[in-house]
């Protein structure tokens, strides 16, 4: 009994110091949580959710002085970038698009040795490859025929349930666009799906939807 009770006490408290580090991120000036965000992905979940949350709220009432200052992605390395890349799906649309413009000057710049290190969805789940679909129809090629090779191996070994659910058209496609990423279900038999340059857009169907996550000592 006393120990039921001491363990109880234990989790209590330790409840109470999540709850009020995660209410600390409210008292943190915008200057400090912009200079945390490269960092985000290397804290426990609980954590990142309290901050991603008082992020939003801040850049979602930011002026465009304030999102020129810490909308700025030219001082983080491409290695905190990447680890970015996956939160940014659900990041205002100001930091998402401030996201994008950088990371894809970085994709077009990279050596072939950097794209296999930064151009590898192997990580992502199922569920942020589906919603990536919709947000890449002006990445570059490079990183665009890198998503299509491991989507359509996820394709190859979904279930039918998956298969319905994953699909079509995503619905954070943009607007007039495909937004589809072609599968084995929807591609001319031979057709690999792979871009060509030049070709500016895939063999099979269209893709649609575009892609686009603060201070460091400076690029890679």
């Amino acid at each position: 009994m006393k120990k039921t009770a001491l363990l109880t006490l234990m989790l209590g408290s330790t409840l109470a110091l999540s709850t009020a580090w995660a209410a600390d991120y409210r008292s943190m000036s915008t200057e400090e949580l912009a200079n945390m965000r490269g960092q985000v992905q290397t804290l426990p979940q609980t954590e990142r959710n309290a901050f991603q949350q008082e992020w939003q709220n801040r850049v979602r009432s930011m002026s465009q002085e304030e999102q020129r200052r810490y909308l700025n992605f030219g001082g983080y390395s491409t290695d905190e970038m990447a680890r970015m890349r996956a939160r940014m799906l659900d990041a205002p649309a100001a930091e998402r698009n401030a996201f994008q413009r950088e990371w894809e000057n970085r994709v077009r710049s990279m050596t072939p040795a950097e794209q296999g290190r930064y151009l590898d969805f192997r990580g992502f789940s199922n569920e942020e490859m589906n919603r990536l679909r919709g947000t890449l129809q002006n990445a570059p090629l490079e990183e665009r025929n890198a998503f299509q090779q491991e989507w359509q191996q996820r394709l190859r070994s979904m279930t039918p349930e998956e298969q319905q659910k994953y699909l079509g058209r995503p619905q954070n496609a943009t607007p007039g666009q495909g937004g589809m990423m072609p599968g084995p279900g929807n591609m001319a038999p031979g057709q690999g799906g792979m871009m060509q340059p030049g070709s500016g857009g895939f063999q099979g169907p269209g893709m649609g939807g575009g892609m686009g996550s603060g201070p460091r000592g400076g690029r890679r």
